[in-house]
């Protein structure tokens, strides 16, 4: 495993927060976690490092169900918030469903 997920997953079991993981082949590491919004949603967050450490990416899932003729407006509304963010970046996926992404390069 990787310094930086190596060090992350220590904080979370410090701190005993439930988490999966899954080691890849390539030496890249996926750590998953379930959070609860103030609603009481859960939402899947997904963070992947990368095999030398230095590469960080998280995508949160399932932020939001758009509707069929709610799609396009809402791709502008995403659009609008994607400007004012420059490494966070919103998206509808593929069963329509907000998510959100950010890559990041981080020191081990």
């Amino acid at each position: 495993m990787n310094q930086s997920a190596e060090a992350f997953i220590e904080r979370l079991q410090r701190h005993d927060i439930k988490y999966m993981e899954n080691p890849q082949p390539d030496g890249s590491h996926y750590v998953a976690v379930e959070l609860a919004g103030n609603d009481g949603s859960l939402y899947n967050v997904v963070m992947v490092f990368g095999a030398d450490g230095t590469e960080f990416r998280i995508r949160i899932f399932q932020l939001g169900k758009v509707p069929k003729d709610r799609v396009r407006p809402m791709l502008r509304t995403l659009n609008e918030i994607n400007e004012a963010y420059a490494w966070l970046r919103f998206y509808i996926d593929s069963d329509s469903e907000v998510a959100a992404a950010m890559d990041a390069v981080i020191t081990p």
